[in-house]
């Protein structure tokens, strides 16, 4: 059947066209707006957990305090019988205080510099890397990051609110929480960037 384009007809059908294509941009907005939402939702609960602390930078740690942010580690250490290797580094993840108590594995030292390097250089506790590549998926983009350590026992070490340094222990069976309890600092899975414990500079 033909049909003859009047006037009438033309601007009927181009107020159909134009409803057609309202309703297709805005069907692709919605889809758009929906992905966009899934994937912030997804990112965000992602990031929640390795978000890094909002705190600045302060002056890096100085030998003295560094051996105080040690001290409560290597005693819970000993008090458990725990062989345990402690460091402590600067904003740069230059090493200021390190001790591998005897009977150590050789490769804690090593590890626990890491996790130190790790939590100065992202300003997060190192189990916020192990629980967003533990979560799978996108979280497997941390394996990437070079000198992210994904394993927990690094934190970011405070003075006057400001990050100093962090400290890094390995080596020993210790259930995951000692170090953020053996600082008195919060329990560092109820944190969302891990324990920064605040040492008296």
């Amino acid at each position: 059947m033909n049909m003859e384009l009047t006037p009438k007809n033309a601007e009927t059908l181009a107020k159909y066209a134009a409803l057609a294509a309202h309703a297709q941009k805005k069907a692709i907005s919605s889809q758009f707006v929906m992905k966009l939402l899934l994937f912030l939702t997804f990112t965000l609960c992602a990031v929640k957990g390795m978000a890094q602390m909002p705190n600045p930078y302060g002056p890096s740690i100085n030998l003295e305090n560094a051996k105080k942010a040690a001290a409560p580690a290597l005693a819970e250490a000993r008090k458990n019988n725990w062989t345990m290797a402690v460091a402590i580094v600067d904003n740069g993840g230059n090493l200021v205080y390190f001790e591998k108590m005897d009977n150590t594995q050789i490769g804690g030292g090593n590890v626990a510099i890491d996790k130190a390097r790790s939590a100065a250089f992202f300003k997060r506790s190192t189990k916020a890397f192990e629980d967003v590549l533990a979560a799978g998926g996108d979280g497997l983009r941390v394996l990437g990051l070079h000198d992210a350590v994904p394993v927990e026992g690094g934190i970011p070490l405070l003075i006057d609110g400001n990050i100093v340094g962090a400290i890094g222990v390995s080596g020993g069976t210790a259930p995951p929480e000692w170090i953020g309890t053996s600082m008195n600092c919060a329990h560092s899975r109820n944190c969302v960037t891990g324990c920064a414990p605040e040492i008296s500079g």
